[in-house]
């Protein structure tokens, strides 16, 4: 074992979800392959941009893990993607570490795009009455404001939310629903803001912070060899003091838990 560690964002396992069977065993072995040793020629791992912390890596001939490099041997799996779209889009995924909530956060701004028409389909946008600075103290995702400006109707801010990471995606909804900022920032965002000073830059500290939601690598795995993701996110979405009969079923350990405050909300429907 070469001691790399790989997680998954909750974003990049609702995508998993969509998937071909045969991609989802593809990913369970890729994930077994890299805790071996994630330099193994077969996995082709490699760095993106320059300096930069986002790698891809082989699932299979067709598709392509996106993966942050948070540091040592720890890796997160971002996103699944066809291979030649990884290199076509490369420009267009935004990652950051919140500086709100201290939390990974990962858009692909390509798909983000295709659900916000070029065209204004109401009279006004629905957020401009908020400044930028607003959105941001709030914890709105910074590579998503220009889109946010362009939302003019209720099905606009539906389908952009599905692409948005999750906090972002509570305040535009609250927002929406007429609620103050300063209202958004006591239930919303106060509650999962990180109580420290954030370093942007750290994603080693980021993905040790309750905000980044994740799957733990054996737990995917078990529910892969299963089969049964539909299991697994009963589990992942019901607390932790209901757990045991589903992780006794499902072979999913019960010390890998989602932190009750970063669990999906009802409001969210992302």
């Amino acid at each position: 074992m070469s001691g790399a560690t790989l997680r998954m964002l909750d974003k990049a396992y609702n995508e998993v979800l969509k998937l071909p069977r045969a991609v989802k065993g593809a990913i369970y072995d890729f994930q077994h392959k890299f805790r071996e040793n994630p330099e193994s020629p077969g996995l082709q791992l490699k760095q993106l941009k320059g300096n930069s912390p986002l790698f891809s890596a082989r699932v299979n001939l067709d598709y392509r893990a996106l993966l942050l490099h948070a540091g040592n041997q720890d890796y997160v799996i971002v996103a699944i993607k066809p291979r030649q779209e990884v290199y076509d889009n490369l420009d267009r995924y935004a990652y950051q570490v919140n500086p709100v909530s201290g939390g990974i956060e990962f858009v692909d701004l390509v798909t983000a795009e295709a659900a916000v028409p070029e065209e204004p389909a109401g009279p006004a946008p629905l957020f401009a009455k908020y400044s930028d600075e607003t959105l941001l103290g709030l914890g709105v995702a910074e590579p998503m404001l220009v889109l946010i400006s362009k939302l003019t109707t209720e099905d606009e801010l539906q389908a952009l939310i599905s692409y948005a990471p999750q906090l972002t995606a509570e305040v535009l909804l609250e927002l929406f629903a007429g609620k103050t900022p300063e209202e958004v920032m006591e239930q919303i965002t106060a509650p999962v803001a990180a109580p420290e000073e954030i370093d942007v830059e750290d994603y080693q500290a980021a993905l040790e912070r309750p905000a980044t939601v994740t799957t733990e690598d054996g737990a995917l795995q078990a529910i892969l060899e299963e089969g049964d993701f539909g299991r697994w996110k009963v589990f992942l979405y019901t607390p932790p003091s209901a757990r045991s009969s589903i992780a006794s079923t499902a072979g999913r350990p019960e010390s890998a838990e989602v932190p009750a405050q970063e669990r999906p909300s009802s409001r969210c429907t992302g």
